[in-house]
């Protein structure tokens, strides 16, 4: 009898434990999602003002008004004299004066009180959803002024409460632009213990940023065909004067300017310039405003992060010191480790996703502007590590060969711009043609939803409309694959003749509207 008692419990024993770990499974099939955003939330003085954005005090345009005579008479002067410190002092209080009170102080902290809302957390957390998780139900808000290792230990306590009261014991992780550096800093700092499924969408985290490279070395340097087709992106993208064919003018009279030799001359007069200034006003101003944030110093690429900092700080290691301390800590222990950190959360089981984009050049001011890019962080650095073709060009047919012969042609795009066999992630890397980084389609979230909601391996072949290589479609907003090579040259202007005929047209447009707005005045 007390042997059939005990088989009975022993019975019972393992299926409740059968039940218990099918209950468990159920249960994280539907994980909470924290998404943690980049920078740009506006910040307020502790009387409750806006310290940031700038045109949130200031008319922009009339600021410019107002403060340019005073600083083109101390440029004429400088041109005159070749002394340069009135024309310095004069830029730097006017750009400084934008941004009182936005930078922290000499040891990376908050000394004036300012902040940045964060009330969201508190209201969401009170309450949080129990079940049907999707991608933008938890965003975790912070002071995006901060060190990234500083405002992890307030994502950590944010993950904590979420998993209490929502009894799960895991989360999928979301880090988009600056936010993938809070989130590589939490895995670094906290481990990946409570951590699923970690996705990073356009992440500044890797590889850096090139316009932060360029700033902050002082290297700043102008490249008149790619100002060009950045000028030329702009103005297509945002409208520049708010009539269609004025801003097709404007596109073509830039391109022919650039064809006819009046941009690079006009270029080598502003590096001219800007060699006898940089030392004097480009450190001064970066810790007036952006470089004097620990937060974007985790947007440098570390090849360039010692000479940064010996250029931004060079006379002021003292007065900095805190400061440096929080951003070598961040360089040494969490971008420089964060490729190690990441391969071991995927081999003890963790999963890792990368969306990046490419089909821009990279602005028109640092060290590459020719290489594939979202318009602002190089394709290379957004993917962890994809070969990338020049802007204007495709992979080279030795390239194409080498890869069919080592069998890893399959990754590359259908335009024959990118290689994904590269990345750290190749499998789970996908990329967004034509769509800046600011931007990004709502498929986008589905996406990454549905990679931390799948409880099976879900790689770049696992759906038909998710392939690994897509592109954006600005007027419909939607998202397709990219099948075939597409002549992206004809985008943009490529020498002199194609320059004067485009200027030709649009001109003949302007005229043509012109004459008929007198027509119809008649």
């Amino acid at each position: 009898m007390k042997k059939l008692i005990s088989i009975l419990l022993a019975v019972v024993m393992l299926l409740s434990s059968v039940s218990a770990l099918a209950f468990a499974s159920d249960t994280e099939k539907d994980i909470p999602i924290v998404c943690v955003h980049g920078y740009g939330a506006t910040v307020y003085s502790p009387d409750g003002s806006v310290v940031y954005p700038p045109e949130s005090n200031y008319d922009i345009g009339e600021y410019v008004k107002e403060v340019t005579p005073g600083i083109l008479k101390e440029l004429g002067i400088s041109l005159l004299t070749d002394k340069w410190n009135g024309y310095c002092d004069s830029l730097y209080d006017a750009i400084a004066k934008l941004y009182e009170g936005f930078p922290l102080d000499g040891n990376g902290e908050i000394s004036n009180g300012s902040f940045v809302n964060v009330s969201m957390n508190e209201a969401v957390l009170s309450n949080p959803k129990q079940s049907d998780y999707h991608v933008c139900d938890f965003t975790f808000m912070y002071d995006w002024r901060k060190s990234p290792l500083d405002v992890a230990d307030e994502l950590n306590a944010y993950i904590n409460t979420l998993l209490e009261k929502t009894g799960h014991s895991k989360i999928g992780l979301v880090g988009r632009c600056l936010g993938s550096a809070v989130v590589s800093a939490y895995i670094a700092k906290y481990g990946t213990d409570k951590v699923d499924s970690l996705v990073y969408y356009v992440p500044t985290a890797n590889g850096g940023v090139e316009t932060v490279n360029a700033l902050f070395t002082g290297d700043v340097q102008l490249e008149p065909a790619s100002l060009d087709r950045f000028v030329n992106y702009y103005v297509n993208r945002k409208g520049l004067s708010g009539d269609e064919i004025m801003d097709d003018f404007i596109v073509a009279l830039f391109s022919l300017l650039t064809y006819c030799k009046v941009l690079p001359a006009a270029e080598d007069a502003i590096e001219t310039i800007y060699a006898k200034v940089k030392e004097n006003v480009v450190p001064r101003l970066l810790l007036a405003c952006y470089g004097g944030l620990p937060s974007f110093w985790s947007m440098l690429s570390s090849e360039y992060y010692e000479d940064a900092k010996a250029f931004v700080f060079k006379g002021r290691e003292n007065e900095y010191a805190g400061f440096i301390k929080k951003i070598d800590e961040y360089n040494y222990t969490v971008k420089e480790k964060l490729p190690d950190l990441l391969k071991k959360f995927e081999n003890e089981g963790g999963r890792v996703a990368v969306i990046a984009k490419y089909g821009f050049n990279a602005p028109p001011i640092s060290q590459t502007p020719n290489i594939q890019s979202d318009a602002m962080v190089a394709t290379k650095n957004l993917s962890f590590g994809a070969t990338c073709s020049d802007i204007n060009k495709k992979l080279p047919a030795s390239y194409m060969e080498s890869a069919a012969l080592a069998g890893t042609d399959r990754y590359i795009s259908a335009d024959k711009k990118v290689d994904a066999s590269t990345c750290l992630f190749p499998d789970t890397t996908w990329f967004i043609k034509n769509i800046p980084h600011a931007e990004f389609p709502a498929d986008t979230n589905n996406l990454i939803g549905t990679f931390i909601q799948s409880r099976e391996k879900v790689t770049v072949w696992s759906y038909e409309n998710w392939p690994q290589y897509m592109k954006y479609d600005m007027k419909t907003g939607a998202i397709s694959a990219v099948t075939e090579e597409i002549d992206e040259d004809s985008r943009w202007t490529n020498n002199i003749i194609q320059a004067f005929i485009k200027f030709l047209t649009s001109l003949f447009r302007v005229f043509a509207k012109l004459l008929s707005q007198q027509v119809a005045a008649k």
